[in-house]
């Protein structure tokens, strides 16, 4: 089975980079160098330094007593929503949006309210519209690689949102776990343009692989000391030895050598993609994800389950609908997530092959 559904970077293997941090730790470990009690926040100086140079170099910078470390991306952003709904109000998001986002606003009791989208990303005016009639206490973006769409946001538009964000003295959760794919220098997000009212969520699940789950949380003062709170709450402190983990991977050479091998990687399947579906736009396939919508009487349950039936596993429009009745006819393919090249080609074939048919019709018995 070709799994284009589960959104993983197996493209480069991780291996031997988990690996070869694994046994500096071990190395540690035995010189007395890795504590095994309770950790502060001010002990976790280390981990909160290497993240700090490591958003610097995707273009946030932040100063390390502004970060706060998480189990994972995804409990960064279920912190940050019971954070900043505590006093009430509930979270924007596209109308289409990555799964954790909807769970995470349903751990937070706090209602999600849709807002439509264009080839550009959220539309400012209908953002606007919904802080002018409901409480809204944050906004979630994904500016750098919209998740399921792939869609990356113009800087103007960054600035539309900041401006509505500021307007209305919303929060806006900025997730940019992607932005190691960008291969046109480092995107502004939100951040760049609202800095003091921004939450900017990132992990290693993507850039090293699932199985490592670390992930930052970088917010000004106040607002960091807010989801740290949550955070300890929670799980006290994430597990010394994965964050040792993370800062051998981030501070070795070999990553960034990594990142770029998986750039060139996506780069070749999205042409790949292009060529056999040109209705998708190139630039919207630079962060791995091909939103592929339907045509032809398909429907996006009917050709997900026909697609498995040839042995490609692909994700219908429902998952990623904040109403799902309301969701299109279309389906997210992850372009990374299959670690042979030929496997992901004929699983890409097959599914061009699959759309280019009308779907079966219902069957009749006697």
């Amino acid at each position: 089975m070709a799994d284009l559904a589960v959104n993983s970077f197996l493209i480069e293997d991780a291996s031997s980079l988990v690996g070869k941090a694994l046994a500096a730790v071990q190395s540690d470990l035995a010189a007395g160098d890795l504590p095994l009690a309770y950790l502060t926040t001010g002990e976790d100086e280390d981990i909160r330094g290497v993240a700090a140079r490591f958003l610097g170099g995707q273009g946030a910078a932040r100063h390390m007593d502004e970060i706060v470390v998480t189990a994972g991306a995804q409990a960064a952003i279920a912190s940050a929503f019971l954070a900043l709904t505590e006093n009430g109000g509930g979270i924007a998001c596209d109308a289409l949006t990555y799964p954790g986002v909807i769970s995470a606003a349903s751990a937070a009791r706090a209602r999600l309210h849709p807002v439509k989208m264009d080839d550009d990303g959220m539309d400012p005016e209908a953002l606007d519209a919904l802080c002018r009639r409901a409480k809204i206490a944050c906004v979630f973006l994904m500016p750098s690689t919209q998740n399921p769409t792939g869609r990356r946001m113009s800087a103007r538009r960054c600035e539309q949102l900041a401006e509505v964000a500021a307007r209305h003295g919303v929060v806006v959760v900025e997730d940019r776990i992607y932005d190691f794919l960008s291969d046109e220098g480092t995107h502004t997000g939100i951040s760049g343009f609202l800095p003091e009212s921004t939450v900017l969520v990132t992990g290693l699940s993507k850039c090293v692989a699932p199985i490592l789950r670390v992930g930052f949380v970088a917010a000004p003062k106040p607002l960091a000391r807010q989801i740290l709170a949550v955070e300890n709450a929670l799980s006290l402190m994430v597990s010394p030895l994965l964050t040792r983990v993370a800062a051998h991977i981030l501070s070795d050479g070999v990553f960034e050598a990594r990142l770029a091998r998986v750039r060139r990687g996506i780069a070749e399947r999205a042409t790949i993609a292009h060529e056999l579906f040109p209705q998708l736009k190139p630039e919207a396939l630079q962060g791995g994800l091909a939103w592929l919508e339907l045509a032809g009487g398909w429907s996006a349950d009917a050709f997900s389950s026909e697609a498995e039936a040839l042995g490609v596993r692909v994700a219908p429009a429902r998952f990623f609908a904040v109403e799902p009745r309301g969701a299109p006819e279309a389906v997210r393919l992850c372009l990374g997530s299959v670690a042979q090249d030929d496997v992901c080609r004929r699983a890409l074939e097959d599914l061009a092959s699959l759309m280019a048919r009308p779907p079966r019709g219902p069957q009749i018995l006697p």
